[in-house]
């Protein structure tokens, strides 16, 4: 009797486990750190923050990185992680969480971003996470979408939150290959990359 509660007891806790698996989400995130790079998204003394058009790295070396950090799995958190810090999304985005999870039977992965951002920059900053977005499609095939939200800065007293999201089919438009194709190689990254400078 005691040999079959037991035998119950670890298919229940196994059920369990299969459950809890299934429907959690990777969640990472990274904190501000001190960095070399210029950043596109600045804050002044008054904390009033600022963007710039993010001037993007089309060196073979830096698309040979992150050809290297390419995500094969998007259930290996940490190999998410080492892309995002090799494309220096901090520096477009601000300080942000990531999660990737699935959403109408697709993968979508969600940024978070904490940095207010004023209606005089959304065109720009958008703009910005869009080339971004683009890079982790390629170089994420597991993920079909990317989506950022983040607050705006307005006339009232509150932030409002905006979402942008960003599929395999709008990453294409305005390039002269689908989107997933400059994922084949480093020069196919830079390839993408070149491309992107023109924006």
């Amino acid at each position: 009797m005691k040999r079959m509660s037991s035998k119950k007891l670890v298919i229940f806790i196994l059920c369990m486990l299969a459950v809890i698996g299934g429907t959690t989400a990777a969640v990472f995130s990274v904190s501000r750190s001190e960095s070399k790079d210029k950043a596109e998204i600045t804050e002044n003394s008054s904390g009033e923050t600022s963007v710039s058009a993010w001037k993007v790295d089309d060196s073979a070396a830096h698309a040979k990185a992150l050809y290297k950090c390419a995500v094969s799995d998007v259930g290996d958190t940490a190999s998410v992680v080492d892309l995002l810090e090799a494309m220096k999304l901090e520096s477009v985005s601000g300080p942000y969480t990531a999660e990737i999870s699935s959403k109408d039977g697709q993968e979508v992965l969600t940024l978070t971003l904490s940095d207010e951002i004023s209606k005089k920059d959304q065109k720009v900053f958008n703009n910005n996470m869009k080339l971004c977005a683009q890079q982790m499609l390629v170089l994420i095939p597991g993920v079909q979408a990317v989506e950022w939200m983040y607050p705006v800065k307005s006339d009232s007293a509150e932030a409002e939150q905006t979402t942008v999201s960003l599929d395999v089919d709008g990453a294409t438009e305005g390039l002269s290959h689908d989107i997933r194709s400059y994922g084949k190689s480093a020069k196919a990254v830079q390839k993408l990359l070149t491309e992107q400078t023109g924006s």
